[in-house]
């Protein structure tokens, strides 16, 4: 796969112990900088796919009341109590 250059500004701590780990685990800061951007990525993709599908089932009208929530709230855990009870 081809890769290219990235150039990025760290704060002396920050680098530090980018190399204290780089170092620890033997892995070059390149590597471990490539590594925890395709984990923000990852992550951050996820949260805006799942906000964009909460936005349109809500244009959709597929949306549950504060109050239906909340009773379905109370009753799964007035159930959960009722469980632990019998056993």
């Amino acid at each position: 796969m081809k890769s290219e250059t990235m150039t990025i500004r760290l704060d002396p701590e920050m680098r530090a112990q980018l190399d204290f780990i780089a170092k620890s685990t033997r892995r070059s800061r390149s590597f471990l900088g490539s590594e925890a951007v395709a984990r923000f990525i990852k992550t951050e993709a996820e949260i805006i796919k799942g906000i964009q599908e909460a936005q349109a089932e809500s244009r959709a009208g597929q949306v549950v009341s504060h109050e239906e929530s909340t009773q379905a709230m109370h009753a799964a855990i007035k159930h959960g109590a009722q469980r632990s009870k019998s056993v």
